[in-house]
This record gives C-alpha cells, structure tokens and sequence, in this order.
C-alpha cells in the first residue's frame, strides 16, 4: 500500500492523480480508487462498518475528507459506486 503524505489530501493533486493513473482504454474501477483514495488515512472497514449511506450523503462525506472540487465527475463517480455498495442500511452499525 503507497503511503501519501496527509496534506496531498487536500488538494486536488490526489484526484488528478487517480483520474490519471488508469489508461483511457480500459474503464476506470471505483472500488480500487476508493481503496487507494481511503485507505491513506482510514481502514476500509470503516466503510464497510458504515451504516450506508445515499450517494448525495456519501458526496457530502467524501467532500469532508478529501478535496475533489476539480473533479467533480469522480467525486460523482465514487459515491454512486458507494452508494450502490453501502446504500442506507438499519441492520449496519
């Protein structure tokens, strides 16, 4: 697992980085830049732990933690994935 200093996350230099670490040609996958955009600074199971959320919830969480401002197609992109995953769910605590 690459380690990111912190102050990367607050910045839209990590999106940009995401966005363009995968080749135009082959379709980009949420779940493993959910892994690497989350995974710097928290466990995955706290996701996974989560009681769900809507995608316009899971937007407003991802904008507490990291900066995707300049993309707003992949902070689009990641809470539709997570919300498709992780929707609003009374039986997770």
């Amino acid at each position: 697992m690459t380690s990111f200093p912190r102050a990367l996350f607050s910045t839209p230099v990590l999106a940009l980085m995401l966005v363009n670490t995968s080749s135009s040609a082959q379709p980009v996958d949420p779940a493993k830049q959910i892994e690497q955009l989350c995974s710097g600074c928290h466990s995955l199971n706290n996701i996974k732990r989560s009681s769900g959320y809507s995608q316009q919830h899971w937007q407003s969480l991802i904008g507490y933690m990291v900066n995707l401002d300049s993309t707003p197609q992949l902070k689009a992109s990641l809470s539709e994935y997570l919300a498709a995953q992780y929707p609003p769910n009374g039986t997770r605590a």
